[in-house]
C-alpha cells in the first residue's frame, strides 16, 4: 500500500478485467498500455527525481509518481470494452 490509498495489484486487475468479460485482444491491448505507461512513469522518475537538486534546483521539478496507480489505471482504463466496443465503452466501464 502506498500512502493512504491501496490500488489493485496486477493479479487483482486481471481478475477484474476477466470478470468484466474483456476479450483476449482487449487484455493484450491493456497489457501493452501498462508497459508503455510504466516506461513513461519510470522515465519521469529518472529525469525529475523525487526532489530538486543542486544547481538545477529551478530546472528540475519534484514529482511523485505512484507506480501502483499507473499500473491499475493502465490495466483498467478500457474495462467497459467487456460490454461494448462503441464510443460509450467509457460510460459502460464507469
Amino acid at each position: 500500500m502506498e500512502g493512504s490509498r491501496r490500488w489493485p495489484g496486477e493479479k487483482e486487475c486481471l481478475e477484474i478485467i476477466h470478470k468484466a468479460g474483456c476479450s483476449a485482444n482487449v487484455v493484450a491491448h491493456l497489457r501493452m498500455v501498462e508497459r508503455i505507461a510504466n516506461a513513461i512513469a519510470r522515465k519521469m522518475i529518472e529525469r525529475c527525481g523525487s526532489q530538486a537538486s543542486g544547481e538545477n534546483e529551478r530546472a528540475v521539478r519534484r514529482v511523485h509518481v505512484d507506480l501502483g496507480l499507473v499500473r491499475a489505471g493502465a490495466l483498467l482504463h478500457d474495462i467497459g470494452r467487456g460490454r461494448t466496443h462503441g464510443m460509450r465503452h467509457a460510460v459502460a466501464g464507469a
